[in-house]
C-alpha cells in the first residue's frame, strides 16, 4: 500500500463513470480513485468537487494493481486556485477559433499536432480577457476532446495556473467541439479551448449565453461510454 499527499487537479470523468480521476501536480500523475464508499463527511466533500477545482488531498493505493482505484483519505477544496469548467459541445465554433486554426496551418502546414494559441481581448486598460486555443484532434489520447479532458488526460494544468499572453491564471475555462462524445466523424479536425481570467468575466458571460452554459449547472455531456 502506498500512501500520495498532495495537490491534485480534479476531472469528474461522467455520471455514468463511478470514479473520479486526480491528477497530481507535482508529480503530473493520473490517480484513478473511487468515487463513493466513504464516511458522511468525506463523501460529502467528494460530492460536491467538479472538474477544475483544486484540492488538497492524500489518497492510498496499491501501485503494483493497475487497474484497481485508490482511495481517498483525506481531502480539502481550494476554491482560491479552483477553475470553473464547462463544456460545449455538438457547437458551431466561434470566429476567433477558426482564425486561430488558419494561423495553425499557416505556421505548421496541413497538419499541425500542437496547440496553438493568442490572447483574447480586454475588458479594462490593457487586461488581457483570456486565451482561446486550438487543439489538433490527431494529437489527443481521445478524438472527443469532452471525453479527453474529462479523464484529465490533456495536460492542462500549465495554462490553468498562469495563461501565457494573458499573464494572468485562469479563472474559467469553456471546452467546446464541434461533435459529441459519440461522433465517428468529426465535423473540424481540432477542439477550442476558451481561457478566461477574473477580468474577462463578461467575455465569458457572452459565450456562455451563446451555449446556454450557466455557472453551476453539470455541462459534462450525457453519455454513457459503457
Amino acid at each position: 500500500m502506498e500512501t500520495t499527499v498532495g495537490t491534485f487537479r480534479v476531472y469528474r470523468v461522467l455520471d455514468a463513470v463511478l470514479h473520479l480521476n486526480l491528477f497530481e501536480v507535482a508529480s503530473e500523475r493520473l490517480y484513478t480513485v473511487y468515487q463513493t464508499g466513504y464516511d458522511d463527511s468525506l463523501q460529502s466533500t467528494l460530492d460536491e468537487v467538479t472538474t477544475g477545482d483544486l484540492v488538497e488531498a492524500t489518497v492510498e493505493g496499491d501501485p503494483e494493481s493497475p487497474d484497481e482505484p485508490w482511495r481517498v483519505t483525506a481531502v480539502d477544496r481550494d476554491a482560491d486556485r479552483s477553475v470553473t469548467v464547462d463544456f460545449a459541445a455538438d457547437v458551431d465554433y466561434p470566429n476567433v477559433a477558426r482564425e486561430t486554426w488558419s494561423q495553425a496551418l499557416a505556421e505548421a502546414g496541413d497538419d499541425p499536432v500542437r496547440p496553438i494559441g493568442r490572447a483574447l481581448g480586454t475588458q479594462t486598460g490593457d487586461t488581457a480577457a483570456g486565451e482561446v486555443w486550438v487543439q489538433p484532434r490527431d494529437a489527443m489520447p481521445d478524438s472527443s476532446l469532452a471525453l479527453t479532458v474529462l479523464a484529465g488526460r490533456l495536460p492542462l494544468e500549465p495554462w490553468l495556473t498562469g495563461l501565457p499572453y494573458a499573464d494572468a491564471p485562469t479563472a474559467e475555462l469553456l471546452v467546446v467541439d464541434s461533435d459529441g462524445p459519440e461522433a465517428e466523424s468529426h465535423a473540424e479536425p481540432y477542439g477550442v479551448f476558451l481561457f478566461f481570467t477574473e477580468a474577462g468575466r463578461e467575455l465569458a458571460d457572452r459565450y456562455r449565453e451563446r451555449w446556454d452554459l450557466p455557472r453551476g449547472a453539470d455541462s459534462r455531456p450525457a453519455f454513457d461510454p459503457y
